[in-house]
């Protein structure tokens, strides 16, 4: 069968970039033909970047933004199964959508406003698809549980048209069975799916030095003075993937990966600091010792998601705040039970599997 695919995958993400290419590799070990449909709305390919909108003239800022979207580029270009038209809006979907047997969307927070322009994007409900093909969401997210009153009647509608949904949060599946009346699956992010894999698959050389990887989403001072924290109690120094990071401020080394580097530095690491799901999914897939601390402010709604996944998996007690040092420095010699945390994820695998896989088999529902 072949499958189409719309997420993120061309956002300025390691998340969701990674998380576009298991699926891809999930559906492709299946047995399917997989394409991920090329669309690039400016939201997602050009969002707003202090690195390159702050700054008139030469700085090292513009530098670093520009390599890191070199890397990106390349990392999409190698592995990712692009579509041979680039869809730049959502007009051009509708006029010549892509050709196939099932269409998916997800995962990542497609359905999320505030990353979308401030309204829902139909191309992430597959509105596109022509009448009669199979429409699956598989572990959207919305980014938290509340849509303005103009929204939420959008999304009724847009969601009426899918034949299977999941979400990635429990909360956020409850939210949209209320909202709509359809049976919602929760299920997992698609990278803790597929398994830890950087695309690469290249033979690695052990790292030379031990060092502590941090990657967070926000920029505060707390997070600096616990990273910094980290790495003096392990003896090594901080990498850290710059981020909205000024490099200048940095209680370590900052460095500008692409997608799959980043996740070579997470598994080589002594332990990984961040505020990030995404980092929080690759340590676990990669047994590193790790630290989640909470997004605060506007970001903070983003935290059950990752405390969902903490507790589904018995780690609780890895997150803390960025100002408890003395429990940062305990967890970094803490043990990890990875066995009992394998033998919980591989429940979890199935049941999101099951339910992938009888979505592009099953009858269409009758609605």
């Amino acid at each position: 069968m072949k499958v189409a695919l719309v997420t993120f995958h061309c956002a300025w993400s390691y998340g969701a970039v990674l998380q576009a290419h298991a699926l891809c590799r999930f559906l492709t070990q299946a047995g399917h033909a997989v394409e991920i449909v090329d669309y690039r709305p400016d939201a997602i390919e050009n969002p707003p970047d202090w690195r390159r909108d702050r700054f008139r003239g030469f700085h090292p800022a513009h530098f670093e933004w520009w390599l890191t979207g070199r890397r990106f580029a390349a990392f999409r270009q190698a592995f990712l199964p692009l579509s041979p038209q680039i869809y730049r809006s959502h007009a051009e979907l509708r006029a010549n959508p892509p050709e196939a047997d099932a269409y998916v969307c997800g995962s990542d927070q497609i359905w999320n406003p505030e990353i979308t322009s401030g309204r829902l994007d139909p191309a992430y409900f597959l509105d596109f698809a022509p009448a009669g093909k199979r429409r699956i969401a598989y572990a959207a997210s919305l980014g938290g549980t509340h849509l303005s009153s103009t929204c939420l009647a959008t999304f009724r509608e847009l969601v009426s048209r899918l034949d299977f949904i999941s979400c990635r949060e429990a909360e956020a599946a409850a939210f949209v069975e209320t909202a709509t009346g359809r049976e919602v699956a929760t299920t997992l992010d698609p990278a803790l799916l597929a398994g830890n894999g950087d695309a690469s698959e290249r033979p690695e050389p052990p790292a030379r030095k031990p060092y502590l990887f941090a990657f967070t989403l926000q920029q505060r001072p707390d997070l600096l003075t616990a990273i910094d924290t980290g790495a003096r109690e392990l003896g090594c120094p901080a990498r850290i993937a710059n981020g909205p990071w000024k490099w200048w401020t940095l209680p370590g080394h900052p460095v500008y990966p692409g997608p799959g580097e980043w996740v070579r530095w997470v598994r080589h690491s002594a332990a990984v600091l961040t505020d990030s799901f995404h980092g929080t999914v690759f340590a676990i897939l990669n047994h590193r010792n790790f630290i989640v601390f909470p997004l605060a402010g506007r970001m903070a709604d983003r935290n059950p998601r990752i405390v969902r996944l903490l507790e589904s998996l018995g780690l609780q007690d890895r997150m803390v705040p960025p100002a408890d040092l003395e429990a940062i420095r305990q967890l970094l010699h803490a043990p990890m039970d990875w066995a009992d945390v394998e033998h919980r994820l591989a429940a979890l695998r199935l049941a999101s599997s099951r339910f992938l896989l009888r979505a592009l088999s099953a009858p269409l529902p009758q609605r």
